[in-house]
């Protein structure tokens, strides 16, 4: 199941969230099969951090060196279809793009997201649909109720 982590260049929550992401990642046992990125400092810090080891780095996630403006058609459709994709057996995909990626791909779906926060996705012969969200401060809290 693809969760895609929105990112901002704008803003740094306190703490260190995706160190406590990954550590909520290991601590739940979710594995993690392939990992992408965008090729934006931030977002390839995020990845690191949050221990997504070697990740696929595609300008297809990317900025465009626009400075998070709003992401082309093309970029929307390959967003949807690597969503859509189903991970390897017992495995989950993690992608780490900016918020107007997540929207251009998903619309309505991912309008309220916050900074930091992943949506998580399942694939669908109707194209990938939205099972959850979880925010920055959800993740060590899942660990807890578990």
């Amino acid at each position: 199941m693809p969760a895609i982590r929105r990112m901002s260049a704008s803003s740094t929550p306190p703490g260190n969230p995706p160190r406590a992401m990954g550590a909520a990642l290991r601590a739940l046992h979710l594995p993690i099969g392939a990992a992408w990125s965008s090729p934006t400092f931030r977002a390839r810090q995020t990845a690191r951090l949050a221990g997504l080891h070697n990740p696929m780095i595609a300008a297809e996630l990317g900025d465009n060196g626009r400075s998070m403006q709003a992401a082309t058609g093309d970029q929307a459709g390959w967003l949807r279809s690597l969503a859509n994709r189903p991970p390897r057996a017992r495995t989950n995909t993690f992608v780490v793009t900016q918020y107007p990626n997540i929207k251009a791909a998903f619309g309505n779906r991912a309008a309220d997201m916050s900074d930091g926060e992943a949506i998580v996705l399942r694939p669908s012969p109707g194209g990938p649909q939205v099972v959850g969200h979880v925010t920055m401060d959800e993740w060590p809290k899942l660990v807890v109720r578990r």
